[in-house]
């Protein structure tokens, strides 16, 4: 009777309790992402305020700062992170003003997530600049030659970062092969592991 109604009572008390703190709880939650978003957005339109300061670009290529630093998110890469590989990128790669937006923005995202790896954005963008103006490849073909790289230094055992330093540093000298500049360095860089002999020595000693 009372003592059952009292329970009851109990009981009611207990599940709308239970209701409002789940409620707070999702409330919680929202605001922390709303947090979250704000805070990418201040800090997008600081990295997009200082990249065109230095490089004196237009909306439209700040643009792909935002979309790029969306993207890379998930594999922890920061709206500075970004920036870096984009000021380095319009700074070594003569053609990535003239490139389509979803190029620039593949090149973007490949150095980002490279530089993660250690490896210097100027190596890697020297390295693509290479590779679009001597080896004749696109900038997609170009991105994902750099990931292959990277793949490659992992697999011989020799630092990502290193591979990209001296696949940049050839460059110059890899450009009278043409399209065949990418497989001579690869032959190089498994001489240059196997006999301690530096890539650049290698150049020089085989012409």
């Amino acid at each position: 009777s009372l003592s059952k109604e009292a329970i009851g009572g109990s009981k009611g008390a207990m599940a709308a309790l239970g209701g409002l703190a789940a409620s707070f709880v999702l409330i919680g939650i929202a605001v922390v992402m709303a947090m979250k978003v704000m805070k990418l957005a201040f800090a997008v339109a600081e990295a997009t305020h200082e990249f065109q300061k230095i490089t004196g670009a237009s909306n439209q290529f700040a643009e792909s700062l935002t979309n790029v630093a969306e993207d890379v998110r998930k594999f922890g890469g920061t709206v500075k992170e970004v920036s870096a590989s984009f000021q380095s990128l319009f700074a070594n790669v003569s053609d990535f003003t003239m490139m389509s937006k979803s190029t620039r923005e593949e090149l973007i995202r490949t150095n980002t997530v490279l530089s993660k790896l250690g490896i210097s954005n100027d190596d890697l963008a020297k390295g693509q600049q290479a590779l679009t103006k001597s080896m004749g490849q696109t900038g997609e073909q170009a991105a994902k030659t750099s990931l292959e790289m990277a793949a490659l230094a992992r697999d011989i055992g020799v630092a990502p970062s290193k591979m990209a330093a001296d696949f940049a540093a050839a460059g110059p000298q890899l450009a009278k092969f043409g399209s065949d500049g990418v497989r001579t360095f690869k032959d190089l860089a498994v001489a240059a592991k196997v006999t301690g002999i530096e890539v650049g020595r290698l150049m020089s000693i085989t012409g």
